[in-house]
């Protein structure tokens, strides 16, 4: 895949190189920067002792970024990125250490369908009666925390599965993020005849079995290795999935407001599929797990990011990358 094609996200990977952290260079965006860890370590419980080391400038799509990595006891710990303004775009919690071999073969996961912006709202007085019945959950994995600077809800225990290169499907991140849904409800809910056996939650852990889970997804979703994933295949094959499982009285459902994403994860408390665009407006799915708040740096939706180089911790996507989600409801 050509570069330009690659996600914001992939990019300041690139720019993480070896994973070390250079405490002296810093740039113009190293106060914002500190402000911000100062905002998110006053509504998590993450980067507590945590400082900002080295602020680097660098541009993708012919815009301006600032990519600020956060050290927590001289160890690399993640990193923020920041747009020209100063305005937190995303961040990430973790220690993996990027393999830059393995970025030519990063590729977007649905088709470049047509991108709308939408009104968004973080607080939404939507309800659960809005949305369709979802599958009840055998435990509760809904937590969130609440103060006067943040507010985040999120699930704690979800699947960890990763596109191509290290996962099978090429432009496969629609059924990797669909093997995850699968794998999360056939592991928390009643629907046990989801999978066969119990899937693990970290891919590597039975790389085989899920490998086979996300190439049979890739199936049912008509997953076009060159061009992706189009949403109404999406639908279509997590449909004909659940309903060959047994499971025929759930559908998917759509939705593309954001305020609908955090009443979803409010009111619902399960997991659900997510789509999201990239700088350069090529779309992307990832698990959404979670909605966060943090004053001044504004509202994101906490993710289960399905690129290998991600594995040991969530990627929080600002919401003006939100385009839609699919639910699995009852009909």
């Amino acid at each position: 895949m050509n570069l330009k094609k690659i996600s914001l996200q992939s990019i300041s990977l690139l720019l993480l190189g070896f994973g070390t952290i250079p405490s002296t260079k810093k740039t113009s965006s190293f106060p914002y920067a500190r402000k911000h860890l100062e905002n998110i370590r006053l509504s998590t419980s993450i980067w507590k002792n945590a400082t900002i080391g080295e602020t680097t400038a660098f541009t993708f799509n012919g815009k301006s970024y600032s990519l600020a990595y956060v050290s927590e006891d001289d160890a690399y710990k993640g990193y923020l990125i920041l747009d020209s303004d100063n305005t937190l775009c995303t961040y990430y919690v973790g220690e993996a250490k990027p393999d830059l071999a393995s970025l030519a073969s990063l590729s977007p996961i649905f088709s470049s369908d047509d991108i709308d912006t939408t009104d968004k709202i973080l607080h939404s007085t939507s309800t659960a009666d809005e949305f369709h019945a979802t599958p009840t959950l055998n435990e509760d994995l809904y937590t969130s925390h609440y103060d006067s600077y943040s507010s985040s809800q999120y699930l704690t225990s979800c699947p960890f599965y990763y596109n191509y290169s290290y996962g099978p499907v090429k432009n496969g991140c629609a059924p990797t993020t669909g093997a995850m849904l699968i794998s999360f409800y056939d592991r928390y809910s009643s629907m046990t005849n989801l999978v066969n056996g119990l899937l693990p939650l970290e891919h590597s852990d039975n790389k085989e079995a899920v490998d086979s889970l996300i190439i049979e997804v890739a199936d049912y979703m008509k997953t076009d290795t060159t061009n992706g994933t189009t949403l109404s295949n999406e639908m279509s094959g997590l449909n004909q999935y659940f309903s060959d499982a047994g499971y025929s009285n759930y559908r998917a459902y759509y939705l593309d407001t954001f305020a609908k994403y955090v009443s979803f994860i409010n009111t619902k408390k399960s997991p659900c599929f997510l789509r999201v665009k990239t700088e350069n407006n090529v779309g992307h799915a990832v698990l959404g797990i979670g909605v966060a708040n943090l004053r001044y740096s504004g509202n994101f939706m906490i993710t289960h990011y399905d690129w290998k180089t991600s594995n040991t911790g969530d990627y929080y996507v600002n919401e003006s990358k939100f385009v839609g989600f699919i639910y699995m409801g009852e009909k």
